[in-house]
């Protein structure tokens, strides 16, 4: 094994250094090049566009073929989080991750035993850090959606159509809505319907709230109506929920500080007597009771998910 390590630490680095690079020329690329929007448009199946015959990680990439594996699902998650990441580059980031991982175990460890973990680690932080952004960017087109609301009524009782009120929004308002919106407008100035284009936009920002809107404008679209009055309408019920959901979080954040300070209090305290008496926690970490820890961050994480799901009031 100490024979192979140097070996395995340099094909690591190697590899990290080429997924290094090839993440580092993505993320440097202008996010408004052609063949980047055609992407998106054209279906898989069709020959690799220009670009791609002349750049060598876009060949690399294709070779792979991950995007056909990771599916459909992986390709969306990307859009919702509005990565400007390929699922193969992705995909790549995440093995340069782990592979950045192993080169610190055993490097810096010297032992292929702490990298490993290591490895598995760094190979879940990137999908950790897709669901996070994800996340934010759902929540912050959430309390977008009544300024939203009331910027389209006021554009429909002024006489302009509802394509032309959401392409003031794309001018007015910030991201994500102001992004989200513009793909919108775009889309049914490329020749989508416009039922077509709102399930597009469901998809990529899931929500109550959104799919009502999107049922609004759907079901006007086919039978008519004052869609100015119903939207007001929705703005008033969202703006509602917002109002007691703020309320609900207000009275529920001691539970959820609770539940903060429970789940880490013990890695504090376990780290104030680690670096006080590392005697006295060393032989926990023994081959023998390894296991004592590793059922105490389990069960402190179920209680932790416990808290969570108890404050978590649906509105």
């Amino acid at each position: 094994m100490d024979a192979l390590l140097p070996l395995v630490v340099a094909s690591a680095i190697g590899l990290a250094v080429m997924t290094f690079f090839v993440g580092f020329y993505r993320l440097a690329k202008p996010a408004g090049e052609l063949e980047d929007r055609l992407s998106q448009a054209a279906p898989r199946q069709e020959a690799a566009p220009r670009g791609a015959r002349s750049n060598p990680f876009a060949r690399l990439s294709s070779r792979m073929d991950l995007e056909k594996r990771a599916g459909k699902s992986f390709a969306l998650e990307l859009a919702q989080a509005d990565l400007q990441l390929t699922v193969n580059e992705f995909v790549m980031l995440r093995v340069g991750a782990a592979v950045a991982g192993l080169v610190v175990g055993g490097l810096l460890l010297r032992s292929l035993l702490f990298g490993l973990p290591l490895a598995a680690i760094g190979f879940q932080l990137p999908v950790l850090f897709l669901h996070r952004r994800r996340q934010q960017r759902q929540v912050r087109f959430q309390a977008q959606l009544v300024d939203v609301l009331t910027m389209l009524v006021s554009g429909l009782r002024a006489g302009v159509g509802l394509v032309q009120a959401m392409d003031l929004v794309r001018r007015e308002m910030p991201p994500p809505a102001g992004a989200e919106f513009g793909r919108v407008v775009r889309e049914v100035g490329l020749g989508a319907s416009l039922e077509e284009a709102m399930l597009h936009l469901l998809e990529r920002m899931p929500g109550d709230d959104l799919s009502m809107i999107a049922t609004v404008i759907n079901i006007q679209a086919e039978v008519g109506g004052n869609l100015a009055s119903v939207l007001d309408g929705a703005a008033m019920t969202i703006r509602e929920r917002v109002r007691i959901l703020q309320e609900i979080r207000t009275l529920t954040s001691q539970q959820r500080l609770t539940g903060y300070i429970l789940a880490g209090m013990p890695f504090v305290v376990g780290a104030a007597v680690m670096l006080i008496n590392p005697g006295f926690m060393g032989p926990m970490f023994t081959p023998q009771w390894i296991w004592l820890p590793g059922i105490a961050v389990v069960m402190v994480g179920m209680g932790f998910v416990v808290i969570n799901k108890i404050v978590d009031i649906k509105v």
